[in-house]
C-alpha cells in the first residue's frame, strides 16, 4: 500500500479515481518506483555518447555512398566514352 506521505501517492490516487483498484494501483506505483530507483534510465552524456556515435556511422555511411556513386558515375562515362 501506498503512504500518503509517498511521492508517489497522487499517481496512486490518480489510477483509482479512475476506476483501477488499489491493489493494481500501488503495484504500478510501486513498479515506477523501482524502475526510477534501478537507473536504467538514459541520462544526457548517456544519450549524447549515443548520437555522437551515430553521426559517427552515418557520416561513414554516406561518404561510402557518395565515393561509390562517383565511382559508377566514372566507370559509366568511361564505357561511354
Amino acid at each position: 500500500m501506498i503512504r500518503r506521505r509517498s511521492i508517489l501517492w497522487p499517481f496512486a490516487r490518480r489510477l483509482t479515481d479512475a476506476g483501477i483498484d488499489r491493489d493494481h494501483a500501488d503495484a504500478l506505483a510501486a513498479a515506477i518506483r523501482e524502475a526510477a530507483e534501478h537507473g536504467d534510465h538514459v541520462t544526457p552524456d548517456l544519450l549524447r555518447a549515443e548520437l555522437s556515435a551515430l553521426e559517427t556511422r552515418l557520416i561513414k555511411w554516406m561518404v561510402g555512398t557518395v565515393l561509390a556513386a562517383v565511382g559508377a558515375t566514372v566507370a559509366v562515362l568511361r564505357l561511354l566514352g
